[in-house]
C-alpha cells in the first residue's frame, strides 16, 4: 500500500490524500501574489484547503488590479482633482436610470456599492494603519490610486 506522507510547502502541514501538485502555473500565482516558496522537493504539492486560499487571493487580486486598471483610465494627468467614483461606477454600468446617490460609497477595489459601513483609507487610526502596510505588501500596484481617489 502506497504511503501518502506529502508536505504541503505553504503550511507544512501533512496532506495525506488531499494535495495538488505545485506545477509552473501555481508558482506564476504565486509569484503574482508576491508569496516566495523554494521548491526543493522532487514533487512539492501544497495541501487542498491552501490551494482554496490562492485560488480566492488570486481572484481577489485580479479583481483590484482590473478595478484599478479602469479607474485610472479615468485619470486626467493634467488635472490635479480627485475621482468620484460614483461617476466611475455610473459609466461601467453603463445604465443611466441607477440610483447612487453621494450617500453611497463606491469600493475602490471592486467597484461595488457598499451598503454595509467600510473602512476608509484617509483614517488615521490603528486598524487602518495595518490595512495600509498588509496592501502596501501584498499590493504595491494599487499605490497610484490611493492618490487619485
Amino acid at each position: 500500500m502506497e504511503s501518502y506522507n506529502k508536505i504541503c510547502r505553504l503550511c507544512f502541514n501533512k496532506c495525506d490524500r488531499n494535495f495538488e501538485a505545485i506545477e509552473k502555473i501555481t508558482i506564476d500565482i504565486l509569484d503574482v501574489l508576491l508569496i516566495k516558496i523554494n521548491v526543493v522537493s522532487k514533487e512539492p504539492v501544497m495541501c487542498t484547503n491552501c490551494a482554496e486560499i490562492i485560488q480566492n487571493c488570486f481572484e481577489f487580486k485580479s479583481t483590484c488590479l482590473y478595478t484599478h486598471n479602469y479607474i485610472v483610465s479615468f485619470v486626467n494627468e493634467k488635472e490635479n482633482s480627485k475621482l468620484d467614483l460614483r461617476e466611475i461606477y455610473l459609466c461601467k454600468k453603463g445604465h443611466e436610470d441607477i440610483d447612487v446617490s453621494k450617500a453611497d460609497t463606491i469600493c475602490g477595489f471592486c467597484m461595488n456599492v457598499l451598503k454595509s459601513p467600510f473602512l476608509s483609507l484617509d483614517n488615521k487610526e490603528e486598524d487602518v494603519t495595518l490595512v495600509k502596510m498588509m496592501i502596501n505588501k501584498c499590493f504595491p500596484e494599487l499605490l497610484s490610486l490611493a492618490r487619485i481617489l
